[in-house]
């Protein structure tokens, strides 16, 4: 397990999409000084922490994969394609911390316009960091001959949110003060769980459902592709003999 500290390197205009604002748009000048002054807020505030722990892959089946020493499975139809091609997968969690958590709650009571900006700020930050770890964890693959895989979160597609909880177990989370409630869902709210595959192959960094063919491009033949047996990828007639 590995813990990191992330910087909050956040501009204004990264922050118009999570409040709804067309890029380029004129805002108002309150409305400006509001984001400005809650992005502040934030950096002041916030304790952005990250987290990342790489596990093997153990087993691969159409509908679910198992890892070596990890309670956690990656599960659904749509989800697991995303990883069929990957012999290891690393988990990564971060957060803004409980303060901001407060802060939004406290807004929310006395001031509910201010409280939207702050949630549509401390969202962007949020996701920020977590590209941030994403970035860095995918120099570590491709440093190491792999390739790395779109990230996914439980709960997004059809990989249910219910994992979230061995998701947690798996990384530590708690070194960071991270949880999950009776609903599954993540505490501190301002929080981004998610899995990033080590693909042998290269693969496209995007949510759409990979296509049906064969993942070594024909760089290897399938009786001499290592993951032959596993391979959700090839059209039937190039399954191989098992």
């Amino acid at each position: 397990m590995k813990l990191v500290q992330l910087p909050l390197n956040l501009s204004p205009e990264e922050i118009f999409p999570f409040l709804g604002i067309t890029s380029g748009a004129r805002l108002a000048p309150e409305l400006m000084n509001l984001i400005q002054h809650y992005l502040q807020s934030i950096k002041e505030l916030a304790k952005p922490q990250g987290l990342w722990q790489t596990y093997a892959v153990k087993d691969i089946s159409p509908e679910r994969i198992t890892l070596e020493t990890s309670p956690l499975v990656i599960e659904g139809m749509k989800t697991v394609p995303h990883f069929d091609t990957s012999v290891k997968v690393s988990l990564l969690a971060v957060t803004l911390g409980s303060t901001i958590d407060h802060l939004l709650e406290e807004l929310g009571q006395r001031e509910p316009t201010h409280a939207l900006i702050l949630d549509g700020v401390a969202s962007a930050a949020v996701e920020e960091m977590a590209e941030q770890l994403d970035q860095h964890i995918s120099r570590e693959i491709r440093r190491q001959g792999y390739f790395p895989t779109a990230r996914f979160s439980p709960g997004y597609g059809d990989w249910p949110l219910s994992w979230q909880k061995a998701f947690l177990e798996s990384i530590d989370a708690w070194k960071i003060n991270l949880g999950v409630t009776p609903h599954c869902l993540l505490q501190p709210v301002k929080s981004i769980t998610a899995a990033i595959g080590w693909s042998r192959f290269p693969v496209e960094r995007n949510y759409e459902l990979p296509a049906k063919k064969k993942p070594c491009q024909g760089t290897l033949s399938c009786q001499n592709c290592p993951l032959s047996a596993v391979c959700q990828r090839m059209p039937d007639h190039q399954l191989p003999d098992l």
